[in-house]
């Protein structure tokens, strides 16, 4: 199923908490992360399941696990050096911000992105697996970060690159239905399209 036991904890070599909307050792991701952040570098895991809560993660070196299908309502990543893995079927229904430097977030197949995603400071990446649908739009504002994404991945919205060094990939399939725009402060940037893509808007740079 996905799910993480205390069993499965120990055997992996340890999670500091495992958040389960009915038996885990917290019941919201918010909390864990609330107690949890008294110093930097905690893990967590999260099984899938639909927690309707808003989940900001302000410090730094932390490592986040959701369980496939996990369903959140938005996620704000403050801090830096973070790493989240989300496994497939994950979704966010409101906006998804990575907003503090250097963070890694790696969202397996089959996701869905129902708000604005904005990786708005350095070096950050994220990365999203295949038959993936972002139905916002897309912004790249920090200066060398990088979006990747997997085959047949759909944007609805708008992509925006607004920082240099800003490196952009999409797998082939890729089905963008609004503009591509690179403005004046995305020098020096990299965007690798894979075949068989379907641009229904404009590209301007």
């Amino acid at each position: 199923s996905g799910n993480i036991t205390a069993t499965h904890r120990y055997l992996l070599g340890g999670y500091d908490a495992i958040v389960d909307g009915t038996n885990g050792d917290y019941q919201t991701i918010q909390a864990a992360d609330d107690a949890l952040d008294t110093a930097d570098g905690y893990s967590l895991f999260v099984n899938g399941g639909t927690y309707s809560e808003t989940v900001t993660v302000s410090t730094d070196d932390n490592v986040i696990v959701f369980g496939p299908k996990t369903q959140i309502t938005s996620l704000v990543l403050s801090g830096e050096r973070n790493h989240v893995i989300a496994m497939p079927g994950f979704q966010v229904t409101g906006a998804l911000t990575l907003s503090g430097a250097n963070n890694v977030m790696e969202i397996q197949g089959a996701a869905n992105l129902d708000g604005a995603v904005l990786v708005s400071d350095t070096q950050s990446k994220l990365t999203i697996g295949p038959d993936s649908d972002l139905n916002s739009t897309l912004t790249l504002s920090g200066a060398n970060s990088s979006f990747a994404a997997g085959g047949s991945t759909q944007v609805h919205g708008n992509v925006t690159i607004s920082a240099a060094g800003v490196q952009f990939e999409a797998g082939s399939g890729w089905d963008f239905d609004g503009t591509i725009n690179i403005d004046s402060n995305g020098d020096q940037c990299e965007m690798t399209l894979g075949a068989n893509g379907d641009l229904n808007g404009t590209f301007t740079c």
